[in-house]
């Protein structure tokens, strides 16, 4: 394996999704990364779109973000979620049905990206069943903590609205 099969090993390994497979495991995953450069300000994907990447950030910060609909009928501003740095993955819509995307992500600073094609993700994880199971449960974690995420970012856009209001 040349320096950067193993740089793109050593970055997966890091990142949620991978934690805690075998490097014969990890070996399955190499070969399908690609590596993006995305300049500060720039969007990756925006919430809605089909979801075609899983990704994982190598250096930089990539911020995930939405707006509400509020009770009122208006909409927020954009809301941060989530703060991604290094060794931390996004676009986990790509491997699972309906495969849209349900935040919208941009850089917040220059950034290096990984990204895998969730449709050979998919495959592999298909073909390799062991693996795919792991790779599921941490994908089901990283979930709930993106839910937690959200949800504390909703509770707080709504408690201003609610001081606006003069309510509770």
């Amino acid at each position: 394996m040349n320096k950067k099969q193993t740089g793109i090993k050593n970055s997966l390994k890091a990142s949620a999704p991978f934690q805690g497979l075998s490097d014969d495991e990890m070996d399955i995953f190499t070969s399908s990364c690609k590596k993006l450069t995305v300049t500060k300000g720039t969007g990756v994907f925006n919430e809605g779109q089909p979801a075609r990447d899983l990704y994982i950030v190598t250096s930089g910060r990539i911020a995930l973000e939405m707006r509400l609909n509020r009770p009122d009928g208006s909409v927020t501003p954009v809301i941060t979620v989530s703060s991604l740095g290094p060794g931390e993955s996004f676009g986990w819509s790509a491997m699972i049905e309906p495969q849209v995307f349900t935040l919208t992500a941009a850089a917040v600073e220059n950034s290096e990206l990984l990204s895998l094609e969730g449709k050979k993700l998919i495959g592999i994880l298909g073909r390799n069943k062991e693996t795919g199971y792991k790779v599921m449960l941490n994908v089901a974690k990283l979930l709930a903590w993106r839910l937690s995420d959200t949800r504390e970012a909703f509770v707080y856009e709504r408690s201003w609205l609610w001081r606006e209001k003069g309510e509770r």
